[in-house]
């Protein structure tokens, strides 16, 4: 599709953009042998690619940081953050009854949710450590996974007794989400992590690795917890119940973090950064520019507001 648009671009004299949706390096370093010198002929290609953009949309800082940055030299004015929109809350989910899934749980058993592809990349290894470590304190812990993929046989052998549920409809999973109690999202491959903002609108609180991703949208503490080791996650979780009088407020504040995920004020920013947002005036009868939605989403992820 990049190179159709740069065809477009050179035949017909119009501006074309990038949106990078795959980090291709760290894609490389996680599901290749490729050794750091032909890593770095993918990143000088990429950036000869890239400079051929009016524009290039990101989905997390770290990104725009690199495309900015010493290795790939690209323009400030020419890099824009975006971000993906949180989904509404299920209308018609319930949330689930613990014991439909462990039979013996009771509502004060803590149960951990994982739900994405079940590949490498995702960081699910980490999972029996994580659990594991989590154990020393909360030996009643529990851990549902809904999702499937190639490494998911390897995952099942490795953690025996923890409930697999295979892919499951949106429904289903917001009955997760709303039942269950901490979102583990091991990965640190994820440029954005939709996931993240759909256990946050449902209202429950995310523990991740403290990277791209999952840095911009989570508050250390506030919606969730961003940590650096396997460790230390295992430490935030039984932090986490250990201190139940915290819970309650950090679920409001999930929810109150993916609502400013809205789809109009990020489409309206991508707009303006693309040069249309003449082309977005609204009557005015209709929120402005400066809505509180729009506030909320340029506080939450402030850049230079420049188009190219």
């Amino acid at each position: 599709m990049a190179l159709v648009a740069l065809f477009l671009k050179f035949m017909f004299n119009v501006p074309s953009y990038f949106f990078m949706h795959t980090d291709w390096i760290d894609f490389a370093k996680h599901t290749t042998d490729l050794d750091q010198h032909e890593r770095d002929r993918i990143r000088r290609m990429l950036r000869a690619l890239y400079r051929q953009f009016e524009g290039v949309f990101v989905l997390n800082n770290e990104h725009r940081e690199w495309l900015t940055g010493h290795e790939m030299q690209l323009p400030p004015d020419r890099v824009y953050l975006t971000a993906h929109h949180a989904q509404p809350r299920h209308p018609s989910a319930t949330p689930i009854d613990k014991s439909e899934l462990f039979p013996d749980a009771t509502p004060d058993t803590p149960i951990l949710l994982t739900a994405c592809r079940l590949s490498r990349e995702k960081g699910i290894g980490d999972l029996p450590q994580i659990l594991a470590q989590a154990r020393r304190s909360l030996p009643d812990a529990r851990l549902v996974i809904a999702g499937a993929g190639p490494a998911e046989e390897e995952l099942k052998a490795a953690l025996p007794d923890a409930r697999f549920l295979g892919w499951v409809g949106r429904r289903r999973l917001a009955e997760l989400y709303l039942g269950l109690d901490l979102f583990v999202f091991p990965s640190r491959f994820d440029t954005f992590g939709n996931v993240l903002l759909e256990a946050l609108v449902h209202g429950m609180p995310v523990v991740a690795y403290n990277c791209k991703g999952p840095r911009d949208i989570l508050e250390d503490g506030h919606s969730g917890y961003l940590v650096e080791t396997i460790e230390e996650m295992g430490d935030r979780i039984v932090s986490h119940f250990q201190h139940p009088e915290g819970r309650e407020s950090m679920r409001r504040n999930a929810m109150a973090r993916a609502a400013l995920y809205q789809a109009e004020p990020i489409m309206n920013r991508f707009m303006q950064d693309l040069g249309l947002g003449d082309a977005l005036s609204a009557p005015a009868t209709q929120p402005s520019a400066e809505s509180d939605a729009d506030v909320g989403f340029d506080e939450a992820f402030p850049q230079e507001r420049s188009v190219a």
